[in-house]
């Protein structure tokens, strides 16, 4: 226990110890809003980083264009290990005609998976080649070694989750509830023709429905930004 409180504490140390790190996880944020490059560039980036850290720790000087190389080969290996699992749990799925324990069993390997997947998509980064990536044999050796290691990196992720999941749910509501509260006026007034349709200064339901389309619109922006 003390060896993995090390770890995740020296984890932690490398990621915050330069001056502004914050901006860094920001930027990236930022970055994942362009289409394609945003996203393959931010997951080359942490790529990129692990593969550093790996040899001696590094934080700058990584270039953009190597990182959107890494986040290429590293979605690339990750999109062929999804495909894989996608067919086993088709093939199942027709054996077995979607029993509810297999549709259990089958989160609980998709969650699992994600973790070994970017761990492929890792050794893809660390020896520069696709094929490091779809070495099924050492991805099976460093799961027999360290399953409790694996097993708890996939708890965190998936609590992490939950909990971002949960504030931004909590976030879109309070966003959307003035948009809520006017459709549900809206609903009940506009059974009363005349009235439902011109009180409130609108011409028609469809101008209406344009104003609550951009209202909705406009609500969102905020928790997209976060």
């Amino acid at each position: 226990m003390a060896g993995e409180t090390n770890y995740y504490g020296r984890s932690w140390r490398l990621l915050t110890r330069d001056k502004g790190w914050i901006k860094v996880l920001l930027v990236m944020a930022i970055a994942t809003v362009v289409p394609i490059a945003g996203p393959l560039g931010v997951l080359g980036y942490a790529l990129e980083w692990a593969r550093l850290t790996a040899w001696a720790p590094k934080q700058k000087g990584v270039g953009v264009g190597a990182c959107i190389k890494s986040g290429w080969r590293g979605f690339v290996v990750m999109l062929g290990w999804n495909l894989a699992l996608m067919l086993v749990f088709a093939l199942l799925r027709s054996l077995f005609h979607y029993s509810s324990v297999l549709e259990i069993l089958i989160l609980v390997v998709t969650v699992f998976s994600e973790v070994l997947f970017f761990v492929a998509a890792l050794r893809a980064a660390i020896y520069q080649d696709f094929k490091a990536g779809y070495q099924a044999n050492r991805l099976y050796d460093m799961l027999k070694r360290d399953f409790g290691g694996v097993a708890h990196v996939t708890g965190v992720t998936c609590l992490m989750s939950l909990v971002v999941g949960i504030i931004m749910a909590v976030l879109f509501s309070v966003l959307l509830m003035p948009l809520i509260m006017q459709l549900a006026t809206f609903v009940a007034t506009s059974s009363s023709g005349y009235y439902g349709s011109y009180y409130y200064g609108y011409p028609s339901t469809d101008a209406m429905a344009l104003r609550m389309m951009a209202d909705t619109v406009g609500s969102m922006v905020p928790g997209i930004v976060v």
